[in-house]
């Protein structure tokens, strides 16, 4: 009993992973609504941490060690 739970076990896993890493299928296109940057919650965010990556220099870094 315990071998039969455990291949139906292995075979809902093989057959989920194959779903996931299908590569047959083409890419997915987003939703419209989602790309919608406005909504985007966080988008400020990201832009604080872009601006902070963008100051971060090879001069900035040496100055820290």
């Amino acid at each position: 009993m315990q071998q039969n739970v455990d291949d139906i076990l292995v075979d809902e896993i093989d057959g989920r992973l194959d779903n996931l890493f299908a590569e047959d299928k083409g890419p997915q296109k987003a939703d419209r609504e989602s790309s919608d940057i406005k909504d985007y919650p966080l988008k400020e965010l990201k832009a604080v941490i872009l601006s902070i990556d963008w100051e971060i220099t090879d001069d900035a870094m040496k100055r820290l060690a």
